[in-house]
């Protein structure tokens, strides 16, 4: 009598996240490919499936919220108000007319203390509009920016700037509404229940073995060989594997789901 074919191990710590949910991926197509039944998984399918859509949504988490781009938008017109300011004031201090260049002097007073805001971080600049604007808003202040026609351009500075800080309180509230899902518990609950997989899958190989059984034995084994390689080509734990005929030790026919092994460590991060 031939020796029971079983599925072996790799060392899934060592795997990035993005490997991880790879290789994992790779398996439950192949189980799809054999068919629950016929790898007696109907009890342990649905939940690997869950498992590897925890997973997904840690590896594929998004980045960049939905108001960053009007976030920018609205930043390079706040700019282009501050730099026209800046430039007509400073075209009106050189003005022949001290009709015009003497409110120009008590503006650009205040503009200097807010030189090149424009140039600043997101948060820097918005914080130093305020105060610009309350500076400019000061009767004797306000009274030269109107003979000057720039109260209209201060005025829809502070739109802008008004504007930009609503969109700012937006993006912080979706990044605090998101799921936060712990990876290394993703990654965890993933890994208990393709140990739970292979424990079943290796009890039915020698007790009830199938052609749908051994064949994708061979391929979870051949997908480990390929992550193994690739640790190894990393600097990982493990050399490439070769073909090994030998059998791996016959499990336990009924595996206890309350101790289903595999490892727990903390995965690398992306």
């Amino acid at each position: 009598m031939s020796l029971a074919k079983q599925i072996g191990t790799v060392a899934k710590t060592a795997l990035s996240n993005a490997g991880h949910m790879s290789m994992n991926n790779e398996i439950y197509a192949r189980v799809l490919d054999a068919t629950v039944p016929a790898l007696h998984l109907e009890t342990l399918a649905p939940g690997y499936k869950e498992c590897l859509d925890r997973e997904t949504e840690c590896v594929n988490r998004v980045t960049k919220s939905a108001s960053t781009a009007q976030l920018e938008a609205k930043d390079k017109e706040r700019d282009k108000i501050l730099q026209f300011i800046y430039s007509m004031n400073g075209s009106y201090k050189v003005c022949p007319d001290e009709t015009l260049r003497t409110p120009a002097l008590l503006v650009d007073s205040v503009l200097r203390a807010y030189d090149k805001i424009y140039a600043k971080a997101y948060a820097e600049e918005t914080a130093l509009i305020d105060g610009l604007l309350l500076d400019l808003a000061k009767a004797d202040v306000a009274a030269a920016l109107k003979e000057l026609r720039l109260d209209t351009y201060a005025a829809q500075l502070k739109t802008l700037n008004d504007a930009y800080k609503a969109l700012d309180t937006t993006r912080t509230d979706e990044y605090a509404a998101r799921v936060k899902t712990d990876t290394t518990k993703a990654r965890k609950a993933t890994d208990e229940t393709l140990d739970l997989i292979t424990q079943r899958v290796n009890a039915y190989a020698v007790l009830e073995p199938t052609e749908a059984i051994n064949a994708f034995i061979d391929s979870v084994n051949q997908i480990f060989r390929k992550y193994k390689n690739l640790i190894a080509a990393k600097g990982g734990p493990t050399s490439p594997s070769k073909p090994d005929d030998k059998p791996y030790p016959t499990p336990d026919p009924t595996p206890d789901p309350e101790n289903p092994g595999g490892d727990s460590e903390s995965p690398d991060e992306i």
